[in-house]
């Protein structure tokens, strides 16, 4: 097994052969997680009531052995462990799974004649292991085809999109961002104009982003899930103009199938939703 360490110092690569900085012997953490189970006891009620469940932290111990004569190699290997980086666990199709370190914990083992023995812990906040590609998915999208003002019944309404996000991962997350484009439509009609702002729903999961922000043409809208950020092209803030019954931090994607429904409340706008996310997983290897 192939293993890369790597931050703004460099990187380092554990596995056999003469390429290595450090030849590995075992390698633990790669699986499931325990679960963190929160609980409350009633008087005179027998048992309990779980109150809540999460995956907790994840640690990640690798032993291996280093040559006693690298001792520049050591040097270097100890600056590149001593901050956060990204350890990347290449599988044997080549794919790399990725986790985020938040800190190292290196313990020197035996010497030996010509090479001493270490154990080195990745501790990581985060459990889940991710994919190295970043996805695009194209959750909806409106252009008109009609340039006259002649328009066909049921050509002009408020724009829907119902379309399946397929997501290979196995673990429920965020996606990461949801991008959000808006253009003034060739011919407007205004009897499709509900409101202001977009809806974006998991019918899946019943999660949805609800933005009452009124759009207009040019405008390019970031929301941010993981950073709980929504900001326009200027860079303006726009999280007070989430629903009340919204929340960055209510909306997810389940393993498999997400159907994702985006709804324009505003019909004189044409409005392209693009959302970003990341396969991520509860283990590293099969």
């Amino acid at each position: 097994m192939k293993v890369i360490y790597k931050n703004k110092r460099g990187s380092l690569t554990f596995g056999g052969g003469s390429q290595a900085d450090l030849n590995i012997t075992a390698i633990e953490g790669l699986g499931p997680v325990n679960k963190t189970v929160n609980s409350i006891t009633y008087y005179g009620k027998p048992g309990i009531e779980t109150t809540n469940i999460t995956d907790g932290s994840r640690t990640i111990t690798l032993s291996g052995d280093l040559l006693m004569s690298a001792r520049a190699q050591y040097a270097r290997m100890m600056s590149i462990l001593d901050i956060p980086g990204t350890l990347m666990i290449y599988l044997p199709d080549g794919e790399a799974r990725l986790i985020d370190v938040s800190y190292t914990s290196v313990v020197p083992g035996e010497r030996h004649a010509d090479y001493r023995t270490y154990v080195i812990q990745f501790n990581c906040d985060n459990p889940y292991f991710r994919s190295s590609n970043e996805l695009m998915f194209r959750a909806y999208e409106k252009t008109d085809h009609l340039n006259s003002s002649f328009t066909l019944p049921g050509i002009f309404t408020s724009e829907y999109g119902n379309t399946v996000l397929k997501y290979d991962g196995n673990a429920t997350v965020e996606p990461g961002q949801i991008w959000i484009y808006a253009k003034e439509k060739e011919e407007v009609d205004f009897s499709t104009d509900e409101g202001i702002g977009i809806l974006i729903e998991n019918t899946t999961n019943g999660e949805f982003i609800r933005l009452e922000y009124p759009l207009s043409s040019g405008d390019f809208i970031k929301i941010d899930v993981a950073g709980r950020s929504i900001k326009n092209q200027t860079g303006l803030e726009l999280m007070e103009h989430v629903a009340k019954d919204s929340f960055l931090t209510g909306f997810h994607l389940e393993p498999g199938e997400n159907r994702i429904r985006a709804y324009n409340y505003q019909g004189t706008l044409n409005v392209t939703v693009r959302i970003f996310y990341t396969d991520y997983f509860v283990e590293a290897v099969f």
